[in-house]
């Protein structure tokens, strides 16, 4: 007994000091590829920004409020760090790949705690895997919220191995988890798996602890969904349904993934099965198999994405490492009653540790060699190109800009007084709902704008086809700017715009109030978009006036509902707009225009 005590005891160290080098590993890892931040997590810090300043959840200030990302739970983390004062971009590059080391290690010490035992040499697997894949280094340290992911996946495990229980604080870090991603719900399915098959084996109802882990993850979850729906009048977020149409190929995402990481794909599945045919490895063995296959699973069936490095997988290498470490861990429990087998157990997993990881390592060598030169579209290219047309805009007197651009991150960052609308529909109700309805959405743009610059390329090529639109623009430099828009003159405005600003606040109430009277709520919407452009807020009309205009326009626009869809839509949309985009209006705008101009695919060519 002694000497198997001093072997296990001489793995251990082994074991601990090879975790320990692949997270320094891990590090060096991020450290050489120095992802620059992706647009795409720009925008999360605007918000929270946002949310932080007290303006509510929204892009910008004076941007809609629309559920425009899709890790809330992210968001509030760096609407944290901004509180403390530390600088939100920073925090999303270090802060996220920090929680993604801590999180890779969380998945290396599953083995002891469900085992209650000394680490062993299999154990170095998950934190191994991790650091040599390229897919994961980069998604952890890249300002989106895949740090946070792995973090809170590992945490859960952590929770319910240390006790082999699920109790109210698996439960909490499973609700966390929820709010971490779209698709991270999914990853609670296991561990609600294992508490009905405990609750089969045993022949007995759900006990406390369970019932209190349901009870957190009901509390967390639900209450974000009453707050989204409540906040955002939806109960998923608005990236859906922006993303229903798109598709990039899902067995294509999938077999480059999974033909790149060949070995430890393989490998997962293999040894994972091992796993949960031997007792005292399956929990562990499961969670790990089951929660990549989930992760794999919602990648197909959201089409996949149109980044590099597979956003959606790359955060599951530390579990396809546990699934392999668990497997080699039955079959360390099968050699356990063959004495004799004990020392080729031994030596086969430290021959499977080397093999997994080096062959994943030779995967990830050249595409680590391809990021570090470049990587996912950067947030200062966005930024640079904000940087470049926000002079020539506020060189107009414009206070205010309107701008329809999907590049939001930068954009949002660099101008904060600006609406964004996002054309790509990420970040919009209307360019989100009322797809695939092209006339549908160049009537939003036309009717409540037109925006002082369109940029359309990418996910928002489809304005393209706008040609009623387009025919208000010119291009210039890539972005079409609205034709006769001078320090001078906006064509937008109703009798020019010097007549326009010369009203004092009650004066343009007056006219205002005379515009909806004589049925005209577009030209009254034109004429406080033109007061609000170039003025400050002090100088416009009291909040008391504007929710009294909002509440007779909506009464109005509900009056015409049924039978003048358009008219309605016109109400509504001021009463929208000048609540500052009230995501209930909106909601009711975008109703009644689709039934205005037809709920299916209505062509904008040849009209």
């Amino acid at each position: 007994m002694s000497r198997f005590l001093t072997y296990a005891r001489v793995e251990a160290l082994v074991a601990t000091a090879l975790v320990a080098s692949a997270l320094v590993g891990l590090v060096a890892h991020v450290r050489f590829l120095h992802p620059p931040m992706v647009d795409d997590a720009g925008t999360s810090v605007a918000y929270a920004l946002t949310f932080l300043h007290g303006d509510g959840l929204r892009l910008t200030p004076f941007s809609q409020a629309v559920e425009g990302y899709s890790d809330p739970l992210w968001v509030f983390v760096l609407a944290l760090a901004a509180l403390i004062r530390l600088d939100p971009v920073a925090f999303a590059l270090n802060g996220g790949a920090a929680l993604g080391v801590m999180g890779a290690g969380l998945a290396s010490a599953w083995g002891p705690l469900t085992q209650r035992r000394l680490p062993r040499i299999e154990d170095a697997i998950p934190a191994a895997v991790a650091a040599v894949t390229t897919s994961f280094v980069y998604w952890i340290s890249s300002g989106l919220e895949g740090g946070l992911q792995v973090f809170m996946m590992s945490l859960a495990g952590a929770l319910a191995f240390r006790s082999n229980k699920i109790d109210a604080s698996v439960g909490v870090a499973l609700g966390l988890l929820a709010l971490t991603r779209p698709e991270a719900a999914l990853y609670a399915v296991p561990y609600g798996i294992i508490v009905v098959a405990d609750m089969i084996c045993e022949r007995r109802r759900p006990n406390r602890d369970e019932l209190r882990a349901l009870g957190a993850i009901v509390l967390i979850v639900g209450g974000y969904e009453l707050f989204r729906y409540i906040y955002f009048a939806s109960l998923l977020p608005n990236t859906f349904f922006a993303k229903a149409s798109w598709d990039f190929t899902p067995a294509k995402y999938l077999g480059g993934f999974i033909g790149t990481y060949a070995a430890l794909c393989a490998l997962a599945v293999l040894m994972g099965i091992v796993g949960v045919v031997m007792p005292a490895s399956r929990r562990w063995a499961w969670v790990g198999l089951s929660s990549a296959a989930f992760g794999f699973f919602f990648a197909w069936y959201a089409h996949g994405d149109w980044m590099r490095e597979w956003r959606f997988l790359g955060p599951l290498a530390p579990y396809l490492g546990a699934a392999v470490a668990a497997g080699l861990g039955g079959v360390r429990e099968w050699a356990a009653a063959r004495p004799r087998w004990a020392s080729v157990a031994l030596v086969g997993s430290a021959a499977v540790v080397a093999v997994s990881v080096g062959m994943t390592a030779a995967a990830s060598r050249p595409r680590s060699r391809e990021l570090e030169k470049g990587g996912e579209f950067p947030m200062t290219y966005v930024a640079d190109y904000a940087r470049r047309v926000e002079p020539s805009i506020t060189s107009l007197g414009i206070r205010r800009p309107f701008l329809a651009t999907p590049d939001l991150g930068g954009n949002s960052l660099v101008m904060r007084d600006a609406e964004l609308v996002d054309d790509a529909g990420l970040a919009d109700y209307a360019m989100a709902r009322d797809r695939p309805n092209m006339a549908a959405l160049e009537d939003y743009l036309l009717s409540e704008g037109p925006p002082d610059l369109v940029n359309a390329h990418g996910p928002s090529g489809h304005v393209a086809q706008f040609r009623k639109l387009l025919a208000l623009y010119f291009l210039q430099s890539g972005d079409w700017r609205l034709r006769g828009l001078t320090a001078d003159e906006d064509p937008r405005c109703p009798g020019g715009k010097k007549a326009v600003l010369a009203l004092d606040a009650g004066a343009l109430t007056q006219r205002i109030d005379a515009t909806l009277a004589a049925g005209q709520p577009q030209e009254a919407l034109m004429l406080w978009r033109c007061a609000a452009r170039y003025q400050a807020d002090e100088a416009l009309p009291q909040v008391a006036w504007r929710r009294e205009a909002v509440d007779l326009a909506a009464k109005k626009g509900r009056a015409l509902a049924e039978r003048d869809h358009l008219a309605a839509t016109r109400y509504l949309s001021f009463a929208t707009v000048l609540s500052g985009g009230n995501a209930w209006l909106r909601k009711e705008t975008e109703r009644q225009r689709l039934l205005a101009l037809g709920r299916h695919d209505q062509s904008i060519t040849g009209r």
